[in-house]
């Protein structure tokens, strides 16, 4: 005896009834059953019907029960049918995340069990088992990987979730945004500890929270849904705009080790637009810190103008407030534009006054990364390597001791790339290896393909060629996702190296 089911049925276990658990039927299976109970339709109604049923027996007996071969029966209408009588067997529970999950921000369409659950303002262990009962009830399809998203089993069964949602469609998108800022903000807070956290005011905190613990589990977080930041954004510009400065701002390790740098730039420009014109304290640090943060991505874009313009304002809301440390980090922020600008004698001035503001304050990874600063304007200026070389080694030191280990490994790598340029090759090599070996470690791509790209340039020097070539290659590959101008760069140096050989 053949026994068929939506869902396992243990109490026959007893009885020897072994279980086997079926996939969707195939396209060719899909078709075969539509026909048999229609008897015949045209070929493109076939076809679209098949494919939104994405193979599940149900769905494709419900429509074709419901679908007729004339133009005024759609699709929507029949699959939205077809799932209606599943929908109807579920607990409260399940039912209320189904309909919850097909309003979630998602750049891909899947669902965050984590944000899903705290949504419908259920615990973990409750929302993972209503998320088991949609998957028993072929509504969802559980992640095939382990840190994976779940997914609606079409898109069907999407639109007819999004269909039911009423009443409780626009607090259950602000319980979500809620989540994932203050999340955001917990992991922001264990991937950079250095920064001064600012939270942001939540109407829903989240009573449970996913349990991030160390820098990596925090870097993981920001990594996964930062790739759906964006829709968020859009989330929160339809039903909670107060929430986006916060959310950027929160986000800030997620950019800085992305360098996806049109969409950091977007972000800032939206979060600033919904902030508007800061009315006391929190709002002004939060538009200062949103200001310089967008003047270190215009930077990067080579739109020094614009970036002077964001520090001297940030510099200015700082001063208003009478924040000294605000102070201390714009001064350090109009340093870097001016050096990118190659106004060397004015990014020392601004470094200078940062690091003394820094040391006043006791504030020593602000004075170590100005320090790092000043060693490479005067490098710049023309001081001696030696001594480049040394506030370097005090610079690394100092950001190590104070818990930033990213810029200490960028401050080892500067000092081997000075000592390679002052042609001491095998002293800068093992520098160069360690720092590479550190930004591994902290998943800083474009800072590991510069690193790379360095000690290619030592190995050439060298006459070790193969070596050259093939790092230049990982280096290219890495640039490709993060820097295109990079790219381009190392993509010539590697053709010009090869055509060498």
């Amino acid at each position: 005896m053949i026994i068929t089911a939506r869902r396992a049925l243990p109490e026959l276990i007893a009885a020897g009834v072994r279980h086997h658990r079926l996939g969707p039927l195939s396209a060719d299976a899909s078709r075969e059953l539509l026909l048999s109970i229609v008897g015949s339709l045209p070929r493109p109604r076939i076809a679209e019907l098949t494919a939104a049923c994405q193979g599940i027996p149900q769905a494709l007996v419900l429509a074709g029960a419901t679908v007729h071969p004339t133009p005024r029966t759609n699709t929507e209408t029949a699959v939205s049918a077809a799932f209606a009588d599943t929908y109807s067997a579920l607990n409260t529970q399940a039912a209320r995340i189904y309909r919850i999950a097909a309003l979630l921000p998602s750049a891909d369409l899947t669902i965050d069990l984590a944000m899903a659950g705290a949504a419908a303002g259920l615990d973990p262990a409750a929302a993972a088992s209503a998320f088991s009962d949609l998957a028993k009830a072929r509504l969802l399809c559980a992640p095939v990987t382990d840190g994976g998203r779940w997914e609606f089993v079409s898109s069907g069964a999407r639109a007819h979730a999004a269909s039911l949602a009423g009443e409780e469609q626009i607090i259950a998108i602000r319980r979500a945004l809620d989540w994932l800022t203050a999340e955001t903000t917990a992991a922001a807070r264990l991937a950079v500890p250095y920064r001064d956290p600012l939270d942001a005011p939540l109407a829903f905190p989240p009573p449970h929270r996913i349990g991030i613990t160390t820098a990596s589990q925090a870097l993981d977080f920001l990594r996964l849904r930062g790739a759906h930041l964006d829709a968020a954004l859009t989330a929160a510009e339809g039903h909670h705009p107060g929430i986006v400065p916060f959310l950027v701002f929160a986000a800030w390790p997620y950019y800085l080790r992305t360098r996806h740098y049109r969409e950091w730039l977007d972000h800032h420009d939206r979060a600033l637009t919904a902030l508007g014109t800061p009315a006391h304290d929190t709002e002004r640090r939060l538009y200062r810190e949103l200001l310089g943060a967008r003047a270190t991505v215009l930077r990067a874009l080579d739109r020094i103008p614009e970036a002077l313009a964001d520090c001297h304002q940030a510099l200015a809301t700082a001063k208003e407030t009478g924040d000294r440390a605000g102070i201390a980090q714009h001064h350090y922020g109009l340093g870097a534009t001016y050096r990118q600008g190659a106004a060397h004698v004015l990014a020392r001035q601004h470094f200078d006054r940062a690091r003394r503001l820094y040391l006043d304050l006791g504030r020593h990874r602000g004075a170590a990364l100005a320090h790092l600063e000043l060693a490479l304007t005067d490098a710049d200026l023309g001081e001696g390597t030696a001594t480049v070389a040394d506030r370097l080694s005090v610079a690394e030191r100092g950001l190590l001791a104070t818990g930033d280990p990213l810029n200490s490994h960028k401050a080892r790598a500067w000092r081997g790339r000075i000592l390679a340029t002052d042609g001491r090759l095998k002293d800068a090599r093992p520098v160069l290896t360690s720092a590479l070996e550190g930004f591994r470690e902290q998943e800083a791509r474009l800072w590991e393909a510069r690193t790379l790209a360095w000690i290619a340039d030592i190995d050439k020097q060298c006459g070790h060629t193969g070596n050259a070539i093939t790092l230049l290659r990982h280096a290219a590959t890495l640039y490709e996702r993060h820097s295109p101008a990079d790219h381009a760069k190392v993509t010539a140096a590697l053709r010009d190296l090869q055509s060498r050989t």
